[in-house]
């Protein structure tokens, strides 16, 4: 254990899975949403329950009642149903980053992505982004592009820079959160760490928000499942990326 709650230090390395899960959440609003309308009218369509239509109230039985009732019931049922099939799609797709973190042989962090549309290689001294489907690789020494990468795929290995971060811990978990400020921009994050019951990081959870004159945006929703840690890693280079490490060292 650390200063942190955990002892990153002892992860060598790893391979992750990580999904979004923004869109099943946003397509979780759309269905209940109007399911939840839905539900509420057709509780009083069934109790016979009167309403006031065009500022006159209105009975079970009278025409003007049944056609409401039915054309309403129709609508926001048929828009619940249409998000239903988005909805587990989203939430059952196999579409998920692939996550390596490893070593050079100068014993450099490294971390390598592979997703459906990009290949990311990321060390302390080089970016590479090699985007699949315009054929188009991409090279960056920016320290704070690199930075910025490491964090997004691997939080704690810029976690002793971050300023107020406020953590957590329970047994099995473990959660950091902190905020960042650029004018009236104020981003937050939030990580949840889930341990096994020897103490071994097998996932976590980020969460990521921006707030500005009191709105709110989810900026990030993402889950990452710990595949295996500390074995023999072989990371499998997209062969771009493999072409231009050899260009480099």
């Amino acid at each position: 254990m650390t200063e942190f709650g955990y002892d990153f230090s002892k992860i060598r390395n790893l391979k992750m899975t990580r999904k979004n899960y923004v869109v099943p959440f946003l397509m979780m609003i759309f269905f209940f949403t109007p399911f939840i309308i839905f539900s509420v009218f057709f509780g009083l369509y069934l109790t016979d329950t009167p309403m006031e239509i065009n500022e006159v109230v209105t009975y079970p039985g009278s025409m003007v009642y049944e056609n409401f009732m039915i054309t309403f019931l129709l609508i926001s049922g048929g828009i619940s149903l249409a998000f239903i099939l988005p909805l587990l799609l989203s939430l059952f797709s196999k579409n998920k980053d692939i996550i390596y973190l490893g070593e050079t042989v100068d014993l450099e962090r490294i971390v390598y992505v592979e997703s459906k549309n990009k290949s990311i290689y990321v060390s302390p001294k080089t970016l590479l982004i090699y985007d699949k489907k315009r054929e188009q690789l991409t090279k960056d020494s920016s320290l704070a592009r690199i930075n910025e990468y490491f964090s997004m795929y691997i939080f704690w290995l810029n976690l002793d820079q971050t300023q107020k971060l406020k953590i957590k811990a329970t047994t099995r978990k473990i959660v950091y959160s902190y905020k960042e400020h650029d004018g009236s921009l104020t981003l937050q994050k939030r990580y949840a760490l889930k341990l096994d019951d020897s103490g071994q990081l097998i996932g976590f959870s980020e969460q990521v928000s921006t707030y500005r004159y009191g709105n709110s945006n989810i900026k990030a929703m993402n889950h990452f499942q710990v595949i295996e840690t500390n074995g023999s890693l072989q990371i499998p280079y997209h062969s771009k990326i493999s072409r231009e490490l050899i260009n480099i060292f």
